[in-house]
């Protein structure tokens, strides 16, 4: 079983830096685009499914993807859901640094408990029946991803371009990772293109 980790396309609080946390803010043209060229590159992807975090831009998103495969099943999942960052929701950098200053208390949800609803979620999908193409699409956000890819990749020795030397790893709005049934990470933070010219996405 393969699956398909996809950050949701931009929105315009992404552009300027903002926390997104649990609001519901849609994609913008920029995001749009990326969804469909993300949608395009797995035109040729086999599917069993596609789990989708409950919030608009994550599902405008999957049903970009989804318009390549009307007959596969669209699962909202909560799981998915961004990380719920509390107080510091809406907020620039700017004002992020202000709000510590001050002192304040955020209230954001707890790493590992980000992490281990991911991790839960991605079990599930590994046991989804009934499986014809061993291969589901998940389309959720990069509070989600950074702590699940966080987590397998300090578990195994490959390394790749989307993580830095720093250990900071690269999610891109829209672009792809791939997650083995064994827990291992076979690509992070793949472009459309990069998606597209591999054997994922030349279909079975």
């Amino acid at each position: 079983m393969i699956l398909f980790l996809i950050r949701h396309g931009e929105t315009d609080w992404n552009l300027a830096r903002r926390v997104q946390g649990r609001e519901d803010i849609p994609l913008n043209e920029t995001g749009k685009a990326q969804s469909q060229r993300t949608a395009e590159a797995m035109r040729y992807t086999d599917l069993d499914a596609i789990f989708v975090s409950p919030l608009g831009r994550a599902k405008e998103t999957a049903a970009a993807i989804a318009s390549y495969h009307p007959n596969v099943p669209v699962i909202e999942d909560e799981r998915l859901i961004e990380r719920d960052f509390g107080a510091l929701s809406g907020t620039t950098i700017e004002e992020r640094e202000w709000f510590f200053r001050e002192g304040r208390t955020a209230h954001v949800e707890d790493e590992k408990a980000v992490f281990e609803r991911a991790m839960d979620a991605m079990a599930a999908y590994f046991r989804y029946q009934p499986v014809r193409f061993g291969q589901i699409a998940v389309v959720t956000h990069g509070g989600v991803l950074y702590h699940l890819i966080e987590h397998l990749q300090d578990k195994q020795t490959e390394r790749f371009e989307a993580v830095k030397e720093d250990g900071t790893i690269m999610l891109y709005n829209c672009n792809i990772s791939i997650l083995r049934n064994d827990w291992k990470l076979l690509a992070i933070n793949l472009s459309p293109d990069q998606f597209a010219a591999s054997e994922y996405g030349q279909g079975n």
